[in-house]
């Protein structure tokens, strides 16, 4: 039996992907990444992670005070010190 309907030749947990991208890509998906276990973050993990590269970025690189830095992200002075801490030492272990 030929099935054109493609929501019944994808895995279930790969349909909403596929809804996503359409077929073209989907197929170019499974061909270059087939076979590996991939982690997509969510868009909170993915704004945090941008947001601790911002405040690296604020007090390393361009010298702001750390009050300066904990007003504009609305975090405390010691919340902006952790994070300077563990964006710095990710930058070391590249």
């Amino acid at each position: 039996m030929n099935d054109n309907n493609p929501e019944r030749r994808i895995p279930e947990d790969l349909v909403p992907l596929y809804n996503i991208v359409g077929e073209e890509k989907y197929k170019f998906i499974i061909k270059e990444m087939g076979g590996g276990l991939y982690y997509i973050p969510t868009k909170d993990e993915l704004d945090i992670k941008e947001r601790d590269r911002g405040i690296f970025e604020d007090y390393i690189i361009k010298g702001m005070k750390i009050n300066s830095v904990a007003k504009k992200w609305g975090l405390s002075a010691s919340m902006i010190s952790k994070i300077v801490g563990k964006e710095r030492d990710k930058r070391k272990k590249k």
